[in-house]
């Protein structure tokens, strides 16, 4: 017996890139569209063997460039990646294994049920307004022992330790890491016995970066677990001043003034106790100039190592960190003074005593978007329709519990297509016109070339004024209505050489219409156009023009010698989408009766109490 696919989060596999770009998630837009393959309870699939499982996901295309090519990605560690192009061009599915391996690989228990390792790392770069940034990915090792949800949010509970001359600097993973196939930023199911492989993010100041490679910290129950990357101790340095407070000591490492801003580097040991310690960053020190006291700014997150409001050191370690005391109306800080009433701490601020300052400590925050699952518009409205789905007997396909029933029973099948809700109305779910025009194309696809030129001349060509680019009709919309315009056919041809394994180029050519090419059109077509141009298409050494579907040679008197190489005069289609929702009241019976009543007496309007919400447009 072949046991079911499982996939445990739809997120961590399927992404879509479009125009050769990074990847793109799953969008939350996916709980609302009819027949999702996730909901907000249950976004696992399960798809059993000899079976199919079909349904809808939304990927946000948010760039405002046109779109030229898209496809979706699956991600699968053990029986491998699927790459499948939906438009244009898209290159191979980068290879999942690129990290560089470590010489060991290191590893602990999580729990009794969840053991975890570190396998490699790679560095990633960034986009040109982040050239001084890398973006460190790690790759992890997660074995199950039953199944269950790994209840560790690894944005809280997982860190990254990078080792310093002044102690540990400590970062939280970036919230990129939901942006990444198989990128763990949240809770997952994992199944019994399973060995799953997750990525984490972390970014680092490049200049740090190519020094160091970091530790990952896990905090646990009862301690920590540690998966170091293989760094070499750090010499350390020694500070400016230190402090001693309750089972925690400070240190000031150095100091810069500029701008009118006092920029602190700073490190906090805790003392191993069994607990670690929490501090507000305004209680930690402050500067005292000309008689004022000026605390550290806690609410503006503006660095990459400055913590918000408070600092947490773990148990038995030090963290290193900025402070940044803004509001300093002076030229020069000479005669200022950082105090401390928790550690004991008064040192006098002079220019030549301020240490050496590591440029690194500067560095700005990541200015990165939460990811689209934090919109919990999106969910409340999404949990709103899926209690909806779920009263009128909607089951999602390709859940873990579904199982494939086969009845043995000739008679009594239902069509499951067809439902009825509690009020005794017959629901029918929206069609699929997609069953209507698949087995049309796929057959196409599949004829002689003269079969399937014949069957694409079969289908009216009703051209525009001008050239449309890209074609405006989806083959499925030319397909249904049997009609489209010179660049819809191409589009279809274009398709079937690919599939057939013809060289195909990716720029058009573009020939001008003679006076009898313009008649001819007019003829084909039973349409007159002012049409100027046709799109040819380059198929080995030929060049066919459409929607003559012949190559150059044979339509010679119809189209002038020359083809440009793009067109005279273009158009971009454009559409108005607009949604709304046709709703009656539940109370709606009682109330429409007395309206009729009031109708019928004063001769009223035939308003059914039916409302229009526009949801968007």
């Amino acid at each position: 017996m072949v046991p079911p696919y499982q996939i445990p989060d739809v997120r961590m596999h399927f992404f879509a890139r479009f125009n050769q770009l990074a990847a793109v998630p799953v969008s939350d837009l996916s709980w609302i569209v009819e027949d999702p393959l996730i909901t907000p309870e249950d976004e696992s699939l399960c798809v059993a063997a000899a079976a199919a499982v079909e349904g809808w996901l939304v990927f946000a295309y948010s760039d405002s460039a046109v779109l030229k090519s898209a496809a979706l990605d699956f991600y699968d560690t053990v029986y491998g990646s699927i790459r499948l192009p939906l438009i244009g061009i898209s290159e191979p599915a980068e290879d999942l294994a690129k990290a560089a391996k470590l010489p060991e690989t290191v590893g602990g228990s999580l729990s009794e049920a969840f053991k975890i390792s570190l396998n490699g790392y790679a560095d990633r770069p960034l986009p040109e307004p982040l050239e001084n940034y890398v973006l460190r990915v790690f790759d992890l090792q997660i074995t199950s022992q039953v199944q269950a949800l790994l209840d560790i949010d690894p944005r809280e509970r997982l860190s990254l330790l990078v080792p310093t001359r002044y102690g540990d600097l400590v970062l939280s993973p970036s919230l990129r890491t939901a942006g990444l196939p198989l990128g763990w930023h949240r809770p997952v199911m994992f199944l019994p016995g399973s060995d799953n492989y997750r990525k984490q993010a972390y970014i680092l100041p490049k200049s740090l970066g190519e020094k160091v490679k970091g530790t990952l910290r896990v905090d646990i129950s009862g301690g920590e677990l540690l998966l170091p990357a293989g760094d070499r101790p750090v010499k350390a340095d020694k500070p400016l001043v230190t402090g001693k407070g309750d089972k925690i000591s400070v240190a000031i490492n150095a100091c810069r003034f500029e701008n009118m801003n006092m920029y602190l580097d700073v490190t906090l040991t805790d003392e191993k106790d069994g607990e670690g310690t929490v501090l507000a960053v305004s209680e930690i020190c402050s500067l005292e100039v000309a008689g004022e006291n000026f605390a550290a700014a806690d609410d503006t997150g503006e660095y990459l190592f400055q913590p918000r409001e408070q600092v947490e050191v773990a148990d038995g370690r030090s963290r290193r960190f900025l402070m940044v005391i803004t509001g300093l109306e002076v030229d020069k800080i000479g005669g200022a003074t950082i105090k401390s009433a928790l550690f004991d701490l008064n040192l006098s601020v002079t220019g030549d005593k301020m240490g050496q300052f590591d440029d690194y400590m500067l560095t700005g925050a990541d200015i990165w978007l939460a990811p689209a699952d934090e919109d919990n518009s999106i969910r409340s409205l999404a949990t709103s329709i899926h209690a909806e789905r779920v009263a009128r007997g909607w089951k999602k396909k390709g859940a873990a519990g579904e199982r494939l029933v086969v009845s043995s029973e000739k008679g009594g099948s239902t069509d499951a297509a067809t439902q009825q809700s509690s009020e005794g109305e017959v629901v029918l779910p929206a069609p699929d016109f997609r069953s209507v025009t698949d087995a049309r194309l796929q057959a196409m696809l599949k004829m002689t070339e003269a079969d399937f030129l014949a069957e694409l001349g079969a289908i009216r060509c009703i051209p525009a004024e001008k050239l449309s680019l890209p074609a405006i009709y989806a083959p499925e919309a030319v397909l249904v209505q049997n009609w489209g315009t010179p660049g819809d056919l191409l589009a279809i041809a274009r398709m079937y050489y690919k599939a057939n394994g013809a060289l195909v180029a990716d720029q058009l050519k573009y020939a001008s219409l003679t006076e009898q090419g313009r008649g001819e059109l007019e003829k084909l077509s039973g349409w007159k156009s002012a049409l100027a141009q046709l799109p040819v298409l380059t198929v080995g050494k030929r060049l066919l023009v459409f929607p003559f579907l012949k190559d150059i040679a044979e339509v010679s008197e119809l189209i002038e010698p020359d083809l440009a190489e793009e067109p005279a005069e273009t158009s971009q289609p454009g559409a108005v989408i607009s949604l709304k929702l046709r709703v009656r009241s539940k109370n709606s019976d009682q109330a429409a009766m007395m309206g009729s009543m009031g109708d019928a007496l004063g001769g009223g309007g035939d308003d059914d109490g039916v409302q229009e919400i526009p949801l968007f447009e």
